[in-house]
């Protein structure tokens, strides 16, 4: 079942809760702290009344673009989401948000924000600390 997205300017009475930062205005940044894109809104899940998408104004080319609430972290204090993951080229790869995503399109952004090598298990053999603790000798 898809939930529809709203924008949150758009649910009129509605706004970001007290207890939560409201982000729009501030500036997204990639992971080598790039400036990369600002926070325009938010599109909001309206059964479960949550941010979903920050829809953001690429740096770029002024494109707007969707980036998902639960890949950034916020920064209050430098009014900043920072995407830890994402490379700041990928940002400029990113679909042109047109109003409303569909399935295929929040798939692809995840593709593409999240890393997608994943870094090799280390080679050598972590050491087994309870072999050498006493408490578990019988």
């Amino acid at each position: 079942m898809t939930h529809l997205l709203r924008d949150l300017d758009d649910l009129g009475g509605y706004r970001v809760s007290g207890d939560d930062d409201d982000p729009r205005g501030w500036t997204v940044v990639s992971c080598s702290a790039v400036a990369v894109a600002t926070v325009r809104t938010l599109l909001v899940d309206t059964e479960s009344l949550k941010a979903r998408y920050f829809i953001c104004v690429r740096t770029s080319d002024s494109a707007d673009i969707a980036l998902p609430v639960s890949l950034a972290r916020l920064d209050p204090g430098e009014k900043q989401v920072i995407f830890d993951l994402t490379d700041t080229t990928v940002f400029g790869s990113l679909p042109i948000f047109r109003g409303s995503l569909d399935k295929d399109a929040e798939d692809r952004i995840q593709e593409l924000l999240i890393v997608e090598k994943i870094p090799e298990p280390a080679t050598r053999k972590s050491a087994d600390r309870r072999a050498a603790d006493r408490r578990h000798d019988h």
